[in-house]
């Protein structure tokens, strides 16, 4: 680094303006902290994402999170998904275990109450009442789960209402285009060069350098902080497709031999297509389609025609939604995500700090990534507003990020590693996990109490 470069000084400077990153600025905006974003992608990208294939599954608690910062209501009403229930089974009718939010309210008793932060943040210019409620009460307030489970949403379309969220806060700078070059740390503060798009340079002084750059972080690895990557061997095909028969707000899971296959229920088409093809009009009853299976196999299914990879997904459902069909254009684009677990047993280092899947990154079985890389935005910020003293915010106090660090690894671990366990056991074909994971399901079927912390657990995840 050019020890001539002007560097211009900021609070906290965010590597990465995916769903987390933007949360993060949303999160720590209250603070009054001079934040800048960098991302490699250019402006009108991050503005206007293109749809990827991927659905969110987004909790009670991130719904929550998302009122607050006034964007809940940001998304078009045809983009949200309630889903009313889960079904899980070993494929075909055995051994089926169906879970939906009555199950959350069965002898249990309410979960505890995070404690509330004790900081009173200036208001945002849109949410002004958001001051003394910040993200504490999103935080702390008992999760109801109501008549459903949560709420599905296309991520490229979350990512916008993001982006929108965003651009009104005050004190925040966007580096579209600029990718983080190399970074020197010292006790006061963490000076980064970045190249934007014509390869100028830029250089930034931050008291806070905020890893939020993916599973693969550049950042982390700058940092030296070490990282478990977990390569199931396997890759995910997601894409919608159209069906005879309606979902009724149910989602699937279905452990087959060799593959595993999750249809996410999602609003129904505005029509039913224009006919064109064999088959006549399409229905209006959209899901969202993820097959797993290992990386080879997933890549043929690739290639194949629209119409004969429906018809090799049909025979999985049991007639359960009856046809299914390709929709229209980009509709029906497969998309093909390799499948890697991250897992970092430390977040902070000297004034850098690892947020969302650069901290830990799920298998996307659950559908819950996203939920998970919030609450490390929400964390990260409520632990450094506790700590503030005479209106003077520390963004990198060390014992905020340490608490951080603490409360976030505590939070993942279990759906973590728990989904790892169950990943493992619903995918190994050999005879005696076959019998495992039925008997499992069998059991946890006969058995509320289990239902409802499962259930609970994911309403609040």
């Amino acid at each position: 680094m050019n020890p001539n470069e002007a560097a211009e000084q900021v609070d906290v400077l965010i590597a990465g303006a995916g769903p987390t990153g933007l949360s993060t600025v949303l999160a720590l905006a209250p603070l009054g902290l001079r934040i800048v974003l960098a991302d490699p992608q250019g402006a009108a990208q991050l503005a206007d994402p293109p749809p990827d294939g991927r659905e969110l599954a987004l909790t009670h608690r991130t719904e929550a999170l998302l009122r607050q910062w006034g964007l809940w209501e940001r998304l078009p009403a045809q983009a949200r998904a309630p889903l009313q229930a889960a079904s899980v089974s070993t494929g075909g009718a055995q051994a089926a275990l169906r879970l939906d939010a009555s199950h959350a309210h069965v002898g249990l008793p309410p979960l505890p109450a995070l404690p509330r932060p004790g900081w009173l943040p200036q208001a945002l210019p849109w949410l002004p009442d958001l001051a003394p409620r910040a993200l504490g009460d999103a935080a702390q307030t008992p999760i109801d789960a109501g008549t459903h489970l949560g709420t599905l949403v296309s991520q490229n379309v979350l990512r916008r209402v993001l982006w929108e969220g965003c651009a009104t806060l005050p004190g925040v700078q966007v580096l579209a285009g600029h990718r983080l070059e190399s970074m020197q740390r010292d006790d006061d503060g963490v000076t980064v060069r970045l190249v934007g798009p014509q390869g100028q340079a830029r250089v930034l002084r931050a008291s806070l350098l905020v890893a939020a750059d993916g599973r693969l972080s550049a950042v982390r690895r700058m940092a030296g902080l070490v990282a478990d990557l977990h390569d199931f061997g396997r890759s995910a095909i997601v894409c919608r497709m159209r069906h005879e028969q309606p979902h009724q707000q149910v989602a699937h899971e279905a452990f087959h031999h060799g593959h595993t296959l999750a249809v996410l229920p999602l609003a129904d088409a505005p029509d039913a297509g224009d006919g064109a093809g064999e088959g006549g009009a399409l229905p209006r009853h959209c899901s969202s389609f993820v097959v797993t299976a290992p990386s080879e196999l997933a890549q043929r299914w690739m290639m194949l025609p629209a119409a004969d990879y429906a018809a090799t997904v049909e025979p999985w459902l049991d007639g359960q939604l009856g046809r299914l069909r390709s929709g229209p254009g980009e509709e029906s684009r497969r998309h093909l995500y390799p499948l890697v677990a991250t897992w970092a047993p430390r977040l902070v280092s000297q004034r850098v700090v690892l947020v969302g899947d650069a901290a830990v990154g799920m298998h996307p079985v659950t559908a819950h990534g996203f939920n998970l890389g919030l609450y490390s935005a929400e964390t990260l910020a409520r632990q450094i507003a506790r700590r503030a003293r005479g209106g003077r915010v520390d963004p990198a106090d060390p014992r905020a990020l340490e608490a951080y660090d603490r409360e976030h690894r505590h939070t993942a671990r279990w759906i973590f590693h728990g989904t790892n366990a169950i990943v493992r056991l619903f995918t190994d074909d050999r005879p005696a996990a076959r019998l495992a994971r039925q008997a499992t399901l069998h059991l946890a079927e006969r058995l509320p109490m289990v239902k409802a912390l499962v259930v609970r657990q994911l309403v609040d995840a």
